[in-house]
Order: structure tokens, then C-alpha cells, then sequence
């Protein structure tokens, strides 16, 4: 099956993970919510395993190769911090604000492949970041700004903003990872033992924080249902989790990595939508025209 699709299938399971993370800062906060969502899904990811291994639909003759484990704790170790950043900016601002900043990712991309292969961007790649420069600033500029700096400063001066530009440029490195850690074994062993790394990173964090603060520990939700809202969005969290690396690693194992990402960043403008649509935020038309630009900026920069 085409990688394309499995690129569309990423994007659309990561818009409805980035509203479900949204839902989760409402209840716990990130290091909780960071060990059971892994928890969860390395539970399922390794019943997944063993069916697959039983019912023979899993081939586990592709063994695992040397070049595997090192890109393997390196993007656990970076996935842990991406997602606390990632989380402390959903914490502080609306999923429609914070998620648009994530197409920051190709711009970092360009900048790593120049540094580490020395590979300079095409003329096209280069309007593709003026693009998403342009779009960003939609989005920023006030009328009261006294210069053109003004909007560039607030950006930096937002931590919410500044914790997914973090997050992008983590991710930059890791997509790149992820690649090599996938074509060393296979999506579903990768995915697992990712998900197991990033547990047992977080475990002594969680066992520390959890004898100071209760699991649930936030405002109005800590009421009488909230335990069982927090079971199923974990839940539903960990599924689209789960879906959105097999997807992701399926579709970067046969294409290439720019190509995938660049249709996974779609899942900016479905955000948007759906945090409009579930969420019930407010709808800024400035915000999704930039966040549409920033998207075309994208698209520019990688084909």
C-alpha cells in the first residue's frame, strides 16, 4: 500500500491525539499523564505483538539489526522532552494557538541536513521558510507594534509558542531517527520498545511526583467522574498514540522522510478545526488564514 496513504492516516490520527492531549492537561499534569499514556500503550503494543506472533500476520524474520538501539534511546530519551514541552504549551494556551507552530518542523529540517551533509536548501526550499516566516507574523503582528521586531519578540517571550518551537525542533532530529531505527527492525517492534524506554524514563519521575500530589490533581475535574474521564481519555489517548507511530514509521519506511512529514504537518489545519468543533474554542479567521500559509510553506519546502 502506498506510503501516502499511510502519511494521511498519521496526519489525521495526530489531530485528534493533539485534542486529546489538550483534554488530558485539564486533569493531570505532564508527567503523569506522559507514563500512562506509555504504560498504556506499550500494554497494548505487546499484546499487538504476541497476537500478531500467534496468528503468524507478524514476521519477525526481519531481526533486529546493530544500527537499532542507538537511534532507539536516542529518540526516547528526545520524545520524552518533546512531549513535556509539547504538554506544557497545551497547559497554557488554546490547541489552536500552540499547534500551528509545529510547522516550524521542515525549517529546523533544512537547517540539520546543511549542518550534517552539507546540503544546501533549493531556492524553493528557501520561499518555503519565507512562507511560514510570512504566516507566523499574520498571526502575531498587532497594529499597536512599534516595529517590525515586535512580533518575533512575542513569540519568544510566549512560552507556550516557545515550547512547541522546542517541540519542532525535536522533532526534526527524531523523524530522522525514527527512519533509521525502523529500517534496523520493523514499525511494530520499533514502536514498542519505544514506548517501553520512554516508561521506564519516566517511572522514577512519576513514582517521586506521585507521592507529593495526587493523580488527579487539577481544579473542577477533580470531581466524583473525573477518575473515569481520565481512564478513558488515557485510553483513547494511547490508541491514536499507537495508530499514529505504526502509521508514521509504515509510511517513512518506503518513502521519504520529508515527503511524510510534510503530509502529517496537515494535521495543523484539521487541528484547528477540530478544536473549534470539539473543543469549542474560539474561531480566529486571522489564525487559520496563517495557519493555512504556514501549511503552503510547508508544501513548498519539500517538493
Amino acid at each position: 500500500m502506498s506510503w501516502i496513504f499511510f502519511a494521511f492516516l498519521t496526519s489525521f490520527a495526530n489531530s485528534f491525539l493533539n485534542i486529546a492531549n489538550k483534554s488530558l492537561t485539564k486533569l493531570i499534569d505532564e508527567y503523569k499523564a506522559l507514563f500512562l499514556i506509555s504504560l498504556s500503550t506499550s500494554v497494548i503494543l505487546v499484546i499487538i505483538l504476541f497476537l500478531g506472533l500467534f496468528y503468524k500476520f507478524i514476521d519477525l524474520s526481519e531481526t533486529i539489526k546493530s544500527g537499532f538501539w542507538l537511534p532507539l534511546t536516542l529518540t526516547s530519551f528526545l520524545g520524552v522532552l518533546a512531549f513535556i514541552f509539547l504538554y506544557r504549551a497545551l497547559q497554557q494556551s488554546d490547541v489552536s494557538k500552540v499547534i500551528p507552530f509545529i510547522s516550524f518542523t521542515p525549517i529546523f529540517i533544512l537547517f540539520i541536513e546543511y549542518l550534517i551533509y552539507g546540503k544546501l536548501p533549493k531556492l524553493q526550499g528557501l520561499i518555503g521558510v519565507f512562507i511560514i516566516v510570512i504566516g507566523t507574523l499574520i498571526f502575531e503582528v498587532r497594529k499597536t507594534d512599534e516595529t517590525s521586531l515586535k512580533p518575533f519578540l512575542r513569540i519568544f517571550k510566549n512560552k507556550s509558542s516557545l515550547y512547541v518551537i522546542l517541540t519542532a525542533l525535536i522533532w526534526s532530529v527524531t523523524s530522522v531517527l525514527d527512519k533509521v531505527a525502523t529500517l534496523n527492525s520493523s514499525p511494530i517492534i520499533y514502536s514498542t520498545l519505544s514506548n517501553i524506554y520512554k516508561l521506564l524514563i519516566i517511572l522514577p519521575i512519576f513514582v517521586i511526583r506521585s507521592k507529593k500530589h495526587p493523580l488527579i490533581l487539577k481544579g473542577k475535574d477533580s470531581a466524583r467522574n473525573a477518575p473515569t474521564s481520565l481512564l478513558l481519555l488515557i485510553l483513547i489517548t494511547a490508541i491514536l498514540h499507537i495508530a499514529e507511530i505504526i502509521f508514521q514509521t509504515t509510511a517513512i519506511s518506503t518513502g521519504f522522510v520529508s515527503y511524510v512529514l510534510a503530509i502529517k504537518r496537515t494535521s495543523i489545519v484539521f487541528t484547528v478545526f477540530l478544536a473549534y468543533a470539539i473543543l469549542k474554542e474560539k474561531p480566529n479567521p486571522k489564525l487559520l488564514f496563517s495557519t493555512i500559509v504556514m501549511l503552503a510553506g510547508v508544501i513548498l519546502i519539500v517538493l
